[in-house]
C-alpha cells in the first residue's frame, strides 16, 4: 500500500472529479487505516526531529477503488507549523513495523 501525505487544507478537487467517497468497502478499509496511522503516530513510532512536540491528527482517509493506494490527510493539531510536519511526514515512505490492522 502506498501512503500519500497531504495537507487537509489543500484545495478540492474541480466539481466535475467529486466523488460520493467511494463503496462501503473503501469507507471501512479507509476507516481502519486512519485509525492505525492515528495509533502510529499517537505513540511516537514515528522518529523525526521535525515531529517531536507535535501532535499530529488524521481526519480522513481515502482509498482508491482497488485499496492498492491511501491518501491519508493529516493535519498537526492547532495548525501550527503545517508545512514543517507535512514535509517530515512525506520523508516517512514506509510504516516502520507491519501491523495487524484488523479491528479488536
Amino acid at each position: 500500500m502506498t501512503i500519500i501525505s497531504r495537507n487537509h487544507n489543500a484545495p478540492p478537487p474541480p466539481e466535475n472529479k467529486l466523488r460520493s467517497g467511494g463503496s462501503q468497502r473503501q469507507l471501512r478499509v479507509g476507516e481502519t487505516v486512519r485509525h492505525a496511522i492515528a495509533d502510529i503516530l499517537a505513540h511516537g513510532s514515528v522518529h523525526d526531529a521535525d515531529l517531536e512536540g507535535h501532535i499530529i491528527t488524521v481526519p480522513e482517509v481515502r482509498m482508491s477503488p482497488d485499496l492498492r493506494l491511501a491518501t491519508i490527510y493529516v493535519m498537526p493539531l492547532g495548525g501550527r507549523d503545517t508545512d514543517t510536519v507535512i514535509a517530515a511526514l512525506g520523508t516517512q515512505q514506509e510504516i516502520p513495523a507491519r501491523r495487524d490492522c484488523t479491528p479488536r
